[in-house]
């Protein structure tokens, strides 16, 4: 059960993983488009700022999903 358990949150961090990577893509095209421009709004920075949060809420799902498989092995 614990061994079915680990690789459903190893599967979940790495859908993470994809989501993490495709909002980083997100990000990075979006800061080239609006620093081409002459003018970045307010807009555009909280826009940036918001992806970058995201991001980071992101990164610690995987850590807490990552304690969970540690908590686990422990337990086992």
């Amino acid at each position: 059960m614990e061994k079915k358990l680990v690789l459903d949150i190893e599967r979940q961090i790495g859908e993470l993983d994809l989501k993490i990577a495709d909002e980083l893509k997100k990000l990075n095209q979006f800061k080239e488009n609006t620093l081409s421009e002459s003018h970045q709004s307010d807009l555009h920075y909280r826009w940036i700022k918001t992806i970058e949060k995201y991001i980071a809420l992101l990164e610690m799902q995987k850590t807490l999903l990552y304690l969970q498989i540690e908590k686990l092995e422990t337990e086992a």
